[in-house]
Parts: structure tokens; sequence; C-alpha cells
């Protein structure tokens, strides 16, 4: 008894979301078994969490992998898309064309 009590203050430390992603390329025209790669440049610089997921919406025609290397593998078209991490909900997508062998 007679124990004093000390009040303990938690600040929270702000974190700033991913504003915008912008790509090296918004269009990629490729061949075959090509290989091209997108960057992805993320704003604002001092992003708490700048990290992305990439993803293919057909990886038939084209498979990207997790830092942004796209193989063609099919003839058709296909959306590259870059995801931030941070659960800001931004992303910025690049369209793929493959063309076949003529």
């Amino acid at each position: 008894m007679g124990e004093n009590v000390r009040p303990v203050r938690v600040e929270k430390i702000p974190r700033t979301l991913v504003s915008e992603i912008i790509l090296s390329s918004q269009t990629l025209n490729m061949k075959l078994d090509d290989t091209k790669s997108i960057t992805a440049t993320i704003l604002p610089a001092d992003a708490f969490f700048p990290t992305v997921t990439w993803e293919s919406s057909d990886e038939m025609v084209a498979y990207v992998d997790s830092e942004g290397l796209v193989t063609a593998f099919l003839p058709g078209t296909c959306t590259i898309t870059c995801r931030a991490k941070d659960g800001s909900g931004v992303f910025a997508e690049c369209q793929v064309t493959v063309e076949g062998d003529n």
C-alpha cells in the first residue's frame, strides 16, 4: 500500500503511407522468351513501409517475379500490377503485349 503509480505516456509514431507508385514502363512490347525489368519508384521517399508485390493478370502470357522481372511465354496481352504492401491500397500497372513468331 502507499505505492506510487506513475502514468505511462505512449506516443504514436506517425507512419507515412505510400501515396504513389511510378513504374519505369507503363507498356511493354515483348517477343516470346524475352525478359524485361520494371522498376518501381515509391512515393513519398520517407514512406514507412516502402515494399511492393508484383503480379501478372495472366501468367501464361507473361510472368513477373518478386523483383519486377517480366518473362514472356505466350502471345497475348496481360497486366502487370505493382501493389504497395503497407495497406494504403496504392498500385500501378503496366500493360504487356507478347508477340508470337512471324
